[in-house]
């Protein structure tokens, strides 16, 4: 036991760590935590970018846009996927919290 570290689950935010810098959740390898909440932004991350090779596919290979008309063409669909992401769940966190 002499080389272990604790776990401890934090029960809200905290700013710096107990115990001399102890993780709140033990890594594992490549750096993936055992914490289940940082999988839904990773899958995102990966939809989106699909979503943006998709569309460059799309733009550049099937419509025959020059390449760096459809680079931005694809960035302006991720950029609009991301705010329409960011206002539909800001409208559902907000959702039962008004008095």
């Amino acid at each position: 036991m002499a080389g272990r570290v604790r776990a401890f689950r934090a029960s809200g935010p905290r700013v710096g760590r107990p115990n001399g810098g102890e993780r709140a959740y033990p890594c594992r390898p490549w750096g993936v935590t055992c914490d289940a909440r940082g999988v839904g932004p990773v899958i995102g991350g990966v939809l989106l970018f699909a979503l943006g090779v998709g569309w460059f596919a799309l733009s550049h290979v099937v419509m025959g846009n020059p390449a760096p008309d459809a680079v931005v063409e694809a960035l302006g669909v991720v950029l609009a996927v991301l705010i329409v992401v960011s206002i539909v769940g800001a409208v559902l966190r907000s959702k039962g919290s008004h008095g």
